[in-house]
């Protein structure tokens, strides 16, 4: 299988060797309501204001930042390039704990209690090797300890995970094409679902289903897809599919939003035709339908998603902004409603992923 798509896993091959030097640090507001923005390339997390959506703090946390899971006021941050997770204590922009990890940590989860990071360990040449075992490491998020790892088959190549049904981690697989079920207490497999498409890159789940979207085979021209799985943990089956846009590079990311509906973020790949296709969207999933109900262009390479009630925060990677798309309407807001033109959040280099200080 070719990992060629713009998650951060995909962006690890760019972005580790080229990292320029964190600016210098501007504190975070210590209190109210706070947007995190993860910028992989420039290894900081800046703050907005989403009120006014006016910059708000700039953290330096080197390392390609990558993932992140917000517990009150602290933030708990995947660094792909350090190999480990961060715990940032936005009240006071310090970092008051750094926990090893496996190699290249580029998806994280929480329980509440145990921190989860798929770990994408790259070899030599950036992308994995078959020689090395695929891990998901865990930490003690109230002592900021490591656990001992979960072991994955191998070839597995972890590329996110979420929490599901039963309890259950569900972690999408890349490299054998599958959807791994693990225990999250004892690390077992408990199933693998094999997946009718190349390589799933996004997971999500509510209580009774999992959801997981695909990219497609490289440079056919092919759509990826919505898989819809029902009867986890016990006995998964796919029992619904959506078809994405065809020459996409992603899905980025994957969000349930309630109901039936979910959102995904989808790029334009390499195989574009001529005249190319663009498609940087976001996309309004109803698995109900099941099909694409709704769309709204975004900027380049569009990645992480974040809700807040009925507004929408998504990454734009490929130019340093972030999008805020009304959920009612499905239109994107300007944030500069003076100037003639669209604009959006200008953040640092590459931002990847979203979180928010209530």
């Amino acid at each position: 299988m070719i990992l060629r798509i713009w998650t951060c896993a995909g962006l690890l091959a760019l972005a580790l060797t080229s990292c320029p030097s964190p600016v210098g640090p501007v504190n975070l507001p210590a209190a109210g309501k706070l947007l995190l923005v993860l910028n992989f390339a420039s290894g900081t997390v800046g703050g907005i204001d989403p009120a006014t959506f006016a910059p708000a703090g700039l953290v330096p946390v080197g390392g390609a930042p990558a993932a992140i899971v917000m517990d009150g006021n602290l933030a708990y941050i995947a660094l792909a390039g350090a190999n480990q997770i961060i715990v940032l204590d936005t009240t006071t922009s310090g970092i008051t704990a750094r926990i090893p990890v496996g190699r290249n940590p580029t998806a994280l989860a929480f329980d509440g209690t145990t921190l989860f990071t798929a770990d994408f360990n790259p070899g030599s040449n950036g992308f994995p090797s078959s020689l090395s075992p695929f891990t998901l490491s865990r930490a003690d998020a109230a002592s900021a300890m490591a656990m001992s790892p979960f072991e994955l088959p191998p070839l597995s190549r972890p590329a996110a995970l979420a929490l599901g049904p039963g309890g259950k981690l569900y972690v999408a697989a890349p490299g054998t094409d599958e959807l791994l079920i693990v225990d999250q207490t004892t690390g077992n497999v408990d199933s693998t679902l094999a997946l009718p498409d190349d390589d799933p890159l996004a997971v999500t789940a509510d209580a009774t289903r999992v959801f997981v979207a695909t990219a497609g085979p490289v440079g056919s021209g092919t759509s990826g897809k919505l898989l819809v799985i029902t009867g986890a943990p016990a006995a998964p089956v796919i029992a619904d599919t959506v078809d994405l846009p065809a020459h996409i590079s992603g899905p980025g990311a994957l969000l349930f939003i309630g109901g039936n509906k979910l959102l995904t973020t989808v790029s334009s790949a390499s195989d574009q035709p001529a005249p190319p296709v663009a498609v940087n969207r976001l996309l309004e999933i109803d698995v109900s339908v099941p099909g694409i109900t709704r769309t709204v262009t975004l900027g380049p390479r569009p990645l992480g998603i974040l809700q807040d009630g009925n507004t929408i925060y998504i990454t734009n990677a490929g130019d340093g902004t972030v999008s805020v798309v009304d959920l009612v309407s499905f239109t994107e807001t300007d944030v500069k409603p003076a100037t003639p033109a669209l604009d959006r959040v200008a953040v640092g280099a590459q931002p990847v992923a979203l979180g928010l200080r209530p």
